[in-house]
């Protein structure tokens, strides 16, 4: 859904060929109607292929696979808290997102500054 608020509709680029290129003036109303078409019609079709798309876990993007399983380990709730390391609210380790935090302000401090002092 955010790629959706982020990015232009398809049918904005054909409207825009469609002057520059071609010298067809589509009109204001025609081209509302136009874009409102395309987008309603692909979240009609993704409506109808949710059940098979969306639901199974199987299906989840390859690039939005890390983000999803990042999601998932930071906020999933279940007995075991901590991985080990220190000690933690429940006293046997350190909780997940601590532990995110710190890695990634160590890998901040280890990729990102050297590439940019040097």
């Amino acid at each position: 859904m955010a790629n959706v608020a982020v990015t232009s509709p398809y049918a904005l680029s054909a409207i825009v060929v469609s002057e520059i290129f071609y010298d067809l003036k589509l009109g204001y109303w025609f081209s509302l109607v136009l874009i409102l078409a395309t987008q309603l019609t692909g979240f009609g079709l993704a409506g109808l292929c949710r059940r098979f798309l969306v639901w199974p876990a199987s299906m989840v993007w390859p690039q939005n696979l890390v983000a999803c399983t990042l999601l998932n380990t930071l906020h999933a709730e279940d007995e075991d808290d901590g991985i080990g390391i220190g000690i933690g609210k429940s006293g046997k380790g350190m909780s997940r997102y601590r532990f995110f935090i710190i890695t990634m302000a160590g890998s901040f401090f280890f990729f990102f500054l050297p590439g940019k002092l040097l």
